[in-house]
């Protein structure tokens, strides 16, 4: 039973922008109790925001952070969608595009790594073409936001993550060092962190490099701990890193969900060994012996019901590819494809029907003599790309071509 649950993380928040108010609980129902919201789609709208005009400054890290933010998400499964140094009318159509994915029933993610300003008892974040001359312009200037989580939780019955890196000093404090979050009180099904307690100002970093607690968040997302032990342990890190100068502040409403970036590798979710976890997701494994057209591929993963999940889908190509010695060779013609098939015969595993495969050992035994796998991703409108298993390559077929397995992900 799925949860309607909006959780925000307002992680990197080093230019502290708080809400203050109330935040009477949604009108939104929430639908509780024990859920595991690590599977299924996940979409992430990453912004690193680094050129900014007066009286904000311009800062050091904060497109790195982003993109450490985007790798590590990527090879969780995100479909990512990357902005930096957006002007407000890029920032709002970059919501748009995730609202819009939002509502094809993803998990949500909102990172953003910028100027942030609270401006009575708001949080505001600042696109780079703000024209603020005084603190009331913020909401003019700025993006709320109280809106955006909002819209996300309206748009979405899954798990909304927000992670913000804004929290540095005030432009418009008397004295330098003066800024941060106030305290909040979220609705019930957030869970709010900052990078540092409420009140706080934390630095950029080091030119060139990453955050603090950037750096510490992604290094426990690589684990396999619950979300809520990621921040813990990140916490812990960066106060003790920061010789207990910095602290992360946390607050958790949420009810009995489950979140991991990186699934349990102990996790025995099928006796009958019909799932294979890869870097965090779980792949069906199983004899692979009906084939299907692309629009079949997909309509039998949507429907999937395997070891009490129901949330899969039809593997993208990087999925695929990571699974395999999968080579992507691009050759001219059959002389010189067959010279590299010969050279690359050692990377291949022969299954019981002493056919070989470029796959890895787990899968070789439910592997077919033609292992051609549908990936979800169009080449056009009439075509999809494939990966072949029997050859290490990838290539594109027509999505009426019914030769095709499907190995469904989630």
């Amino acid at each position: 039973m799925r949860v309607i649950i909006a959780v925000v993380i307002s992680l990197f928040l080093t230019a502290c922008a708080t809400e203050n108010q109330s935040n009477a609980l949604s009108n939104k129902a929430v639908r509780i109790s024990k859920t595991d919201a690590s599977s299924g789609k996940k979409v992430a709208l990453i912004i690193g925001n680094k050129e900014y005009q007066k009286p904000f400054t311009t800062l050091s890290n904060t497109v790195n952070d982003a993109k450490a933010m985007k790798d590590i998400l990527e090879t969780r499964g995100f479909k990512v969608i990357y902005k930096t140094d957006v002007t407000k009318r890029e920032f709002d159509n970059s919501l748009e595009e995730f609202y819009r994915e939002l509502r094809r029933g993803a998990i949500g993610l909102l990172y953003f790594s910028g100027h942030g300003l609270e401006s009575n008892g708001q949080n505001y974040l600042i696109p780079t073409d703000s024209n603020i001359k005084a603190k009331s312009d913020t909401q003019y200037e700025a993006i709320a936001l109280n809106k955006i989580t909002k819209r996300m939780q309206s748009e979405n019955d899954r798990l909304n993550i927000v992670i913000l890196d804004a929290c540095r000093n005030d432009p418009f404090a008397k004295s330098l060092g003066v800024g941060g979050l106030a305290n909040t009180e979220p609705p019930i099904g957030l869970f709010v962190s900052y990078a540092t307690k409420a009140g706080g100002v934390s630095s950029d970093g080091r030119v060139g490099g990453n955050g603090l607690f950037t750096t510490y968040l992604i290094k426990y997302m690589k684990e396999p701990l619950s979300f809520k032990d990621v921040f813990q342990k990140a916490r812990e890190a960066v106060y003790e890193a920061s010789n207990k100068t910095q602290f992360p502040a946390i607050y958790d409403n949420t009810i009995n969900v489950n979140f991991y970036f990186t699934l349990p590798r102990k996790v025995k979710p099928d006796r009958n060994k019909k799932i294979t976890i890869v870097d965090g997701l779980m792949y069906q494994n199983h004899l692979f012996t009906q084939r299907y057209t692309w629009e079949n591929a997909k309509n039998y993963c949507n429907n999937l019901t395997l070891s009490n999940y129901s949330d899969w889908r039809l593997s993208t190509k990087d999925e695929l590819i990571k699974l395999g010695n999968i080579k992507l060779y691009k050759y001219d013609n059959y002389s010189n494809f067959i010279k590299w098939y010969k050279q690359n015969q050692h990377k291949r595993y022969k299954n019981s029907k002493n056919y070989y495969h470029f796959i890895r050992k787990e899968f070789v035994e439910n592997m077919p003599k033609y292992s051609w796998f549908w990936t979800s991703e169009e080449q056009n409108s009439s075509d999809a790309w494939f990966v072949n298993f029997t050859l290490g390559t990838d290539d594109w077929k027509f999505k009426s071509n019914g030769n095709f397995l499907a190995l469904c992900v989630r």
